[in-house]
């Protein structure tokens, strides 16, 4: 009977870990990609900057960055062009 619990609680824990460690690497990619569009933008001179323009200086694929503006809290999208962004 004790085989049985320690089966279960090995069981348990490696599904846990298995769910805990893919969650917390995207958590901690998509906070790493989107502080640096929130530097990219923050620093630049102007007010809004296209996808185009953080795509070429972040290296991050333009999907990923439409992504992240979009999912980020800090990050607006300006209304009369969709693909420029600007900082909250």
């Amino acid at each position: 009977m004790s085989d049985y619990y320690e089966a279960l609680f090995i069981g348990v824990v490696i599904g846990t870990v298995s769910f805990i460690f893919p969650w917390l690497y995207k958590k901690l990619m998509f906070n790493r990609d989107s502080a640096k569009i929130i530097t990219f933008i923050r620093d630049s001179k102007y007010t809004f900057r296209s996808t185009q323009a953080i795509v070429e200086t972040t290296k991050l694929s333009q999907n990923k960055v439409e992504e992240i503006c979009l999912r980020n809290k800090h990050i607006i999208q300006n209304k009369k062009n969709p693909h420029t962004w600007r900082i909250m």
